[in-house]
């Protein structure tokens, strides 16, 4: 009888840290479905034909001196009935994109977020690369399981 009650103790210790355990990976799997929010710079969002036009007329108007064929896009765009294909509008854009980055790096500001605090170089690199967990199967108790097992040459 007395070993009868020591196997129930034991029983008992052993299902409540399957159950600890069990729970933690619950936790755990809640955690890496959670989206994750991170404070980003200061990066304009996504710039239309028009920004990029009033930023090049404005205060990049610096850099359509040493592209050409930056200069001929936004010719083209103010003559009256020309209008920009769309490979040249996704261009300008990109322009814009890379020269408005030029600028604020070259004012100090690319890694400076919106309250002031600026980043180093490596910081910033680091927060760009962040991945988030992959949700494609891989978070839940079933695929944690099918990994303890080898795969078959067919399966």
């Amino acid at each position: 009888m007395v070993s009868d009650s020591a196997a129930l103790v034991l029983f008992a210790i052993r299902s409540a840290l399957k159950l600890g355990q069990q729970l933690r990976m619950a936790y755990v799997d809640n955690t890496k479905r959670r989206e994750l929010v991170l404070p980003l710079p200061n990066f304009f969002s996504s710039p239309d034909v028009v920004s990029a036009t009033n930023y090049f007329a404005g205060p990049g108007g610096r850099h359509v001196a040493t592209s050409a064929r930056l200069a001929a896009m936004l010719h083209k765009q103010k003559q009256p009935g020309e209008l920009l294909s769309e490979a040249e509008q996704a261009e300008l854009c990109a322009f814009h994109a890379e020269f408005f980055n030029v600028d604020l790096a070259q004012s100090g500001r690319l890694g400076q977020a919106s309250d002031g605090s600026s980043l180093a170089a490596d910081e910033l690199n680091a927060l760009i690369t962040i991945r988030q967990w992959q949700r494609i199967c891989r978070c839940g108790s079933l695929w944690r399981r099918s990994k303890r097992f080898p795969r078959t040459r067919n399966g």
